[in-house]
């Protein structure tokens, strides 16, 4: 059989035998063009205005349950299994003179979900004798582990 006896058209994929297929493929050619850019994504959640999270990864959120009370979230973590280090930023705190502020870190207050840490800052007066606790909002850095 010749390409005489072979109408246009007529011969199929499944016609061919292997080693015809391979030569008949050339070499890869050079990428396109970038196509365009996509569309922008929906912006994320607004922040808390008296809480920004200055520094953050993989969606972490802080949310303000009441004064010097906080809700500190992170998406996948378990808090009974991890580890939280929280400190008062110091320069932008309440304390100076007799005022000191103070920071503590819990996991299982009830108050917030297994996947979040909550986190309460307050003063406390020393030139007063006997002065309570106060609960004050303060800014704060806080590490989480997992």
């Amino acid at each position: 059989m010749t390409t005489k006896d072979i109408k246009n058209s007529t011969l199929k994929v499944v016609d061919l035998s292997p080693g015809t297929l391979a030569s008949l493929q050339g070499a890869q050619g050079d990428p396109g063009p970038a196509g365009p850019a996509g569309p922008a994504g929906d912006p994320g959640p607004a922040g808390a205005a008296d809480l920004p999270v200055t520094r953050q990864s993989g969606g972490i959120t802080a949310t303000t349950l009441g004064t010097g009370t906080y809700c500190v979230e992170v998406p996948g973590l378990v808090a009974a299994n991890s580890s939280a280090v929280a400190s008062i930023e110091w320069l932008a705190s309440s304390t100076g003179g007799s005022t000191s502020a103070f920071i503590e870190v819990n996991f299982n207050g009830g108050a917030w979900p297994a996947n979040a840490f909550g986190v309460r800052t307050y003063t406390r007066n020393f030139s007063v004798a006997n002065a309570p606790f106060t609960d004050s909002d303060q800014p704060f850095f806080i590490m989480i582990t997992p």
